[in-house]
């Protein structure tokens, strides 16, 4: 295992959006659109393009590590990638890239200050690019706060009830960002240290009771960001109330932060303490069955898509909990779902926007007259459900076979039965959209931008297909000497 040190590109991709951020500090002065715009797109692009060359080089076998000041941990934060990392590096900044193309034609008659929006965007990017490459307790803290404040904006640009799910989503994310960091504080106070390599989870269960309250209070929180039943109750009203762009962003790169912040802390699943793994088993099949059947009552077809976030989350930590195979299937599909629901969302909202309505029989028929746009929402769709060759269909037989290994029988009953719900819940959906005659004249034309978000994601979706093997093999190849990689680090790093 090579591990290079220092490797400024991981700097780049969490800094990049944030200077640009005060760069678009004198557009606004000006008064310049155009060189707003320019700030903003510019920003996305080096991100994205440091991704990518970060994706590779890991991808070659390399972990790549960065320490701010050159201070080695514990002392000081350092940022590190290693072939999970990279891929869910790349795959996150590109959904954020894409969905910004996509905001233009959705911002379009809302009123809300473009620069605001841009600002916001970019420290989501960051954000979400920290909490994936730091190794250090309280700076997953500090990021994941930023990735947060940043998502209540832009929920509330839309006004109205949006302000309304916003604020709960604040209120209880406060409280949880709040309570990790007080967990950091303990377990920095009973080791002396905050960096993954000192304080993973069956570490922090050693230290004795105050340990073990540290790590539980860490999986809470953590679960309250990814979204995990009960602490669900925030994102149906966050998701289906903020512009598709945006739902898109936090149903496909936010709500996973907090799964993959796990997956760093515990190197094969969440089997660091006794009771710890049967009930986060109890709460993943829970809400599955739950977010299945509230999927199935639904009319509004934005909720119905953010409740088939929360059922997909219950499968990843199903996985999660199912040892180091399931860790790496619960990876897998958190890839495809991040895709396949980015799509969906993307895809649902422009009809809603074209009709001015999310009702399920208001839309009836409005597929016959959007084409262009029903061929990718069916692919997502085929996708979540679990249909080959997409690669839900891999991800979902993947799980189901580390299930089953790993014992879990009635975890895996409970998998196929509410993907069987779910989709009769996409069925549905579809056939109002398509099948019921409609009275509305003409082909809708879709913007050149939007087609190309829509299928450049498609494409996205199809490549994985043909990648979920390989990319099983290197996540199971990262996990496997994720600890040691973290021991090279603090002998390597400056």
């Amino acid at each position: 295992m090579e591990v290079v040190s220092p490797e400024p590109l991981l700097c780049v991709v969490i800094l990049a959006p944030v200077i640009t951020v005060f760069s678009l500090l004198v557009a606004k002065v000006l008064r310049s659109a155009s060189l707003a715009t320019l700030l903003f797109w510019g920003g996305l692009a080096v991100q994205v393009l440091a991704s990518m060359l970060i994706t590779l080089r890991t991808l070659a076998g390399g972990v790549l590590t960065y320490a701010f000041g050159g201070w080695p941990p514990p002392a000081g934060v350092v940022l590190a990638a290693n072939r999970v990392t990279g891929v869910f590096l790349l795959v996150g900044t590109a959904i954020i890239f894409v969905c910004a193309i996509a905001l233009k034609w959705f911002l379009r008659g809302l009123g809300a200050d473009s620069v605001t929006t841009y600002a916001f965007m970019l420290l989501f990017a960051s954000g979400y690019a920290g909490v994936v490459l730091t190794t250090d307790l309280f700076n997953v803290y500090v990021m994941m706060e930023l990735l947060c404040i940043s998502s209540y904006a832009l929920i509330s640009l839309r006004r109205g009830r949006a302000i309304a799910a916003a604020l709960k989503y604040a209120v209880f994310g406060g409280l949880a960002g709040v309570v990790l960091a007080l967990s950091a504080g303990i377990v920095y106070g009973l080791r002396g240290s905050m960096y993954f390599g000192d304080v993973s989870l069956t570490n922090m269960v050693s230290l004795g009771v105050a340990g073990s309250a540290a790590a539980l209070i860490i999986v809470w929180s953590l679960s309250f960001f990814s979204a995990l039943f009960p602490n669900h109750f925030w994102l149906p009203d966050a998701h289906s109330e903020a512009l598709p762009p945006f739902s898109a962003m936090l149903s496909g790169v936010s709500v996973l932060s907090g799964f993959y912040v796990l997956v760093r802390l515990s190197n094969a699943g969440l089997s660091f303490l006794g009771f710890v793994t049967p009930l986060i088993q109890v709460l993943a099949l829970v809400g599955a069955l739950y977010a299945a059947v509230a999927m199935f009552v639904q009319s509004d077809v934005k909720r119905m898509l953010a409740y088939s976030t929360v059922l997909n989350v219950a499968y990843v930590f199903m996985g999660l909990s199912a040892g180091a195979g399931g860790v790496s299937a619960a990876l897998l599909h958190a890839l495809t779902h991040a895709l396949s629901k980015a799509l969906a969302f993307l895809s649902i909202g422009i009809l809603v926007k074209w009709v001015g309505s999310r009702d399920i029989y208001v839309l009836e028929g409005v597929g016959r007259a959007t084409p262009s746009v029903l061929i990718p929402l069916t692919a997502s769709v085929l996708s979540l459900v679990g249909v080959p060759p997409f690669p839900g269909f891999v991800s979902k037989i993947m799980l189901y076979g580390a299930l089953m290994t790993h014992g879990s029988l009635l975890a895996a009953l409970v998998l196929v039965l509410t993907s069987g719900i779910a989709a009769l819940s996409y069925v549905r959906l579809l056939e109002h959209l398509w099948h019921t005659p409609t009275n509305r004249a003409g082909i809708f034309k879709l913007p050149i931008a939007m087609s190309f978000t829509l299928y450049s994601l498609t494409a996205a979706m199809i490549l994985l297909s043909m990648v979920c093997m390989p990319l099983v093999s290197l996540f199971n190849s990262a996990l496997s000497t994720q600890h040691i990689a973290y021991s090279l680090i603090r002998s390597i790093t400056p």
